[in-house]
């Protein structure tokens, strides 16, 4: 009887502390691809590994912005392939008064310096460049965005082979 009792209990606590947690993904689909983004994760700079190796540090342009950094998953179900260029135009971050803010390419920007101590990537991979993506077959990593502080940020958009608006949960 004690068995079922404590088993009963810790069923409870596990099912009530899954229900606290926060869901922040979004997703939507296009004709092509299908879009998955998460709440945007706001740092004063970002560390990150080159993919040659070599340690970076990126800063926002002016101490009164802040790097925005987004989660994106892009799954294609439908074609056979589909060629993606990740670059400035492939997406932006919108706020409620209409402004938007095009991607950061993180390896060629002036804020950028570069470190000669190791550092822990968290951020990794981030997503620039072209990339082919066969059916059946996603790519995730980061974005990067430098924003204003204190902006509210509720959509992204992706304009990449599609054009799809997701909101965002901040």
């Amino acid at each position: 009887m004690k068995t079922i009792t404590l088993l009963i209990l810790t069923l409870t606590i596990l099912t009530l502390i899954s229900c606290k947690q926060e869901i922040t993904l979004v997703g939507k689909s296009g004709r092509s691809l299908e879009i998955l983004v998460d709440k945007p994760l706001k740092l004063e700079n970002l560390d990150y590994v080159h993919l040659n190796g070599q340690y970076n540090r990126l800063f926002p342009k002016a101490s009164n912005r802040i790097l925005a950094l987004v989660e994106v998953t892009v799954i294609n179900r439908t074609s056979t392939v589909v060629p993606i260029k990740i670059d400035e135009n492939a997406s932006l971050l919108g706020d409620s008064r209409g402004e938007t803010i095009e991607p950061l390419n993180p390896f060629k920007n002036e804020q950028l310096i570069i470190l000669n101590e190791p550092i822990k990537d968290i951020y990794s991979p981030l997503l620039w460049g072209d990339i082919e993506l066969a059916r059946n077959t996603q790519v995730s990593g980061w974005m990067i965005f430098d924003v204003p502080r204190g902006l509210r940020l509720n959509s992204f958009t992706w304009d990449e082979v599609d054009y799809i608006i997701t909101g965002l949960i901040e």
